[in-house]
């Protein structure tokens, strides 16, 4: 099993519980069973790094060889080859040098990476076990556990172990890296590396000598100064050259790639436009718009909320045990829609210790050894107080967390019976047991519109997916991966051109399309079967009634074929479901008829529908259009 960089930062966090669960169980009074632990802490940590570097070489492997068959598509896209060739991945790793040394390379410095991170958590983790059993000592010498058992205090060891982070790389400034992050970190930019590499060695192949520079958008002040821009190669060409392999990526997060730039196949006047823009190259320039900073700034101030959100639920519930939240989603709920509770335990993280209440607030010992392992209480405090203005702050309102199972949408049916009535001015809340399906097919015949698809227009407002669409060049869209490039046609109407719709769709209301599959925005990926399509038949054979777009790199994405399975379940649970009136079984049964809704209520942002190759769009605040 190849490991995602993800599935990575979980195995150590699983680590990090491990070693609490070994400590929580130790009598720290036995210098015997103190010993045993310890030696079980080691054996834990070599048992998971080993298995960790056993299964990275595959993630490497795989991540090239999908750059590898993605630079041969590119060359394919460029006419220089024909899709009938006999280019077998596997065979040109497995027979050319070039690719075998660099996959080496590369699995050789990200399991030197990996093996050091191990060996120093492994050595940080023992010292901050020995700390907090020290800590918790010298508390039973000031009388201040009293009373407690072995198992106890074996428990407030492994609750201040749980709340400081397992040191893995110490920055040349000082910064404890966790192992979690950093073990992530590691294996994110070395996957990123074997993808670039892979395109390189490729084109490398074909004699390429020029190539652009492409990656994601909103984009960073590094990664802008490079991207769009042509380079070569080689030295003492006409093109401005860079050390590619080296130069990329440029951060852990970084995503920059390259596509063949293939003279022989410009004109002139192209040739001498991308030379004069390449020729601006300054690596010390952030050349983005205001409005271009703006963006990116907003997604990763949403990331970094993100983060923080985390870190903060992992202290809380390390502290707070089951007096806590159970889950983040918990946290998140709470956090956002019950301040009082939210600020309850903010409070009991800070009261004071007592033999029935064990908390975070006693710590005079422990404050000694906070320079040794990066944490202090004033950081603590810093979060804990930053995560109360979060919550005091929160501009989510009434937004709803995702769902994760049929019982969650039970639960949330009375809120979404009274946003319809709030909204279109129904009763449905107050229906007659057996008359709902009556009512719902009265407002249909009404609206001219499907309950299941009106009602998509209130499951987007609860779920926060009205969110408007981002906004990107001409220059940037061109530059994204053509797989991940998308249209949509519309049609003039009698009363009004598409322009209009174009022009609601990035600015104004969330119109709800009708679809087979699901309802929402269907815009298919740009092949050529695709672009005659939608020219011909959605777009009245117009150019400018073609909307250009792409979705977010983060959106969540699920499959026609796992919607159809989940759909299904629903359905059946349903209707044998004898706990729930019928009123809400015909409310629950008309929402999940179109499958669109389930998907946004479960945390999708689109569908994708195979065979022609193209998307539902769900949640316009994860899309982005070209501003022409």
């Amino acid at each position: 099993m190849a490991l995602t960089p993800e599935q990575v930062k979980k195995l150590s966090q699983f680590l990090k519980n491990q070693v609490k669960e070994l400590v929580s169980g130790v009598n720290i009074e036995s210098e015997k069973d103190t010993q045993r632990m310890y030696m079980a802490i080691e054996k834990l940590f070599d048992d998971l790094g080993s298995s960790v570097q056993k299964e990275v070489p595959k993630t490497i492997y795989e991540q090239y060889a999908k750059g590898l068959s993605n630079a041969q598509q590119q060359l394919i896209d460029t006419g220089l080859i024909t899709s009938a060739g006999n280019f077998n991945v596997q065979n040109a790793i497995a027979q050319q040098f070039v690719h075998t040394d660099a996959i080496v390379s590369i699995v050789t410095d990200t399991m030197q990476d990996l093996a050091s991170a191990f060996r120093t958590a492994k050595r940080y983790s023992k010292n901050n076990v020995d700390v907090a059993i020290k800590d918790v000592q010298n508390e039973v010498a000031k009388g201040l556990m009293v009373g407690m058992t072995n198992k106890q205090m074996s428990q407030r060891v492994a609750k201040k172990f749980g709340e400081q982070n397992m040191t893995s790389f110490v920055t040349v400034d000082g910064k404890h890296l966790p192992l979690d992050f950093y073990a992530e970190t590691v294996v994110r930019t070395k996957t990123q590396t074997a993808y670039n590499h892979s395109h390189l060695n490729r084109y490398a192949d074909d004699d390429i000598k020029h190539v652009y520079v492409t990656g994601n958008i909103p984009t960073c002040g590094e990664c802008v100064r490079y991207r769009g821009h042509v380079f070569a190669t080689e030295r003492g060409d006409q093109f401005p050259y860079i050390n590619l392999y080296k130069t990329f990526p440029k951060h852990p997060n970084c995503r920059c790639n390259f596509r063949p730039y293939i003279i022989d196949f410009k004109s002139d006047d192209e040739v001498k436009r991308d030379l004069e823009h390449s020729k601006t190259f300054d690596e010390n320039k952030d050349s983005r718009t205001q409005a271009e900073k703006d963006r990116y700034n907003t997604d990763q101030k949403a990331k970094a909320k993100s983060r923080r959100n985390s870190l903060s639920y992992n202290k809380m519930r390390n502290r707070l045990g089951s007096d806590g939240p159970q889950t983040f989603k918990e946290y998140l709920q709470v956090k956002t829609n019950n301040k009082a509770k939210y600020h309850e335990w903010v409070s009991q993280m800070k009261k004071v210790y007592d033999p029935n209440n064990v908390s975070g607030e006693q710590q005079s010992s422990q404050e000694a050894h906070t320079d040794t392992n990066n944490v202090s209480d004033k950081n603590n405090q810093d979060e804990d107080k930053q995560a109360q203005n979060e919550a005091q702050n929160n501009t989510q309102g009434n937004t709803l967390p995702p769902i994760e199972t049929l019982d969650e949408l039970i639960g949330i049916t009375s809120q979404l019976s009274k946003g319809f009535d709030e909204k279109f001015k129904t009763n449905l809340s107050n229906a007659q047991e057996y008359g709902l399906r009556f009512e719902i097919k009265d407002i249909e015949n009404e609206k001219g519109i499907e309950f299941n698809r009106l009602i998509q227009e209130v499951i987007n407002e609860k779920f926060g997916y009205n969110d408007l669409p981002q906004s990107i060049s001409k220059n940037e869209f061109d530059l994204i991966d053509d797989n991940k490039k998308l249209i949509r046609g519309l049609k003039d109407s009698d009363n009004t051109n598409a322009m209009h719709f174009i022009e609601q769709y990035k600015t104004g209301n969330h119109y709800v399309g009708k679809g087979f599959y699901g309802h929402g925005t269907y815009s298919a990926v740009m092949t050529e079967e695709n672009k005659e399509m939608v020219f011909a038949t959605y777009a009245n054979e117009k150019e400018k009634n073609i909307m250009h777009m792409t979705i977010s790199d983060d959106a969540n994405v699920v499959t026609k074929k796992q919607m159809r399975r989940i759909k299904k379940e629903w359905r059946t649970d349903i209707k044998s479901n004898e706990e729930i009136s019928q009123s809400q079984k015909d409310i629950i049964l008309g929402v999940i008829s179109n499958t669109s809704n389930i998907a946004i209520m479960l945390g999708y942002d689109a569908m994708y529908i195979g065979g022609q190759e193209y998307y539902v769009l769900l949640n316009r605040g994860k899309v982005s259009v070209v501003d022409e």
